[in-house]
């Protein structure tokens, strides 16, 4: 039985979102982000970037004016209905989002825009309201 990844087709969602709209602002998804079954990769990047928790989506462009000062935008996308907070505000005990919350920290402190977007819907307004200032433009397919 093959396991559908829905953050794969988070991913290919933003990349016809970027192309559509955003034609020439450059993106880029962190390739640890991306499952293989290769163990030299696997082992590769973790050598490489020996800290995990780093976003899946790096936007090269500074903030919309209405949205702030930010020097670029980086998304750690989720599957719709993840939880990542708990009711009271805190964050959940899994170990793989408390270090994407810790790199999310370091990000804003350094001036990015960094943040947790669960599915399509909250991806895009990520996006749109950061690029353009204004909340999802109409995404056609």
């Amino acid at each position: 039985m093959i396991h559908r990844n829905l953050e794969h087709d988070i991913y290919k969602q933003v990349a016809r979102h970027m192309s559509l709209y955003y034609q020439g602002t450059p993106y880029h998804f962190d390739p640890a982000g991306v499952h293989t079954t290769s163990r030299y990769y696997r082992s590769l990047y973790k050598t490489i970037n020996p800290e995990s928790g780093y976003p899946d989506l790096t936007v090269f462009q500074r903030s919309h004016p209405k949205f702030g000062d930010y020097i670029g935008l980086m998304i750690e996308i989720k599957e719709p209905g993840v939880t990542i907070k708990k009711r009271d505000g805190s964050l959940v005990a899994d170990p793989h989002i408390r270090d994407q919350a810790a790199w999310i920290q370091k990000l804003n402190a350094k001036g990015y825009f960094a943040c947790f977007a669960a599915g399509w819907p909250s991806v895009q307004e990520v996006l749109d309201t950061y690029l353009r200032g204004e909340a999802s433009i109409p995404i056609e397919f």
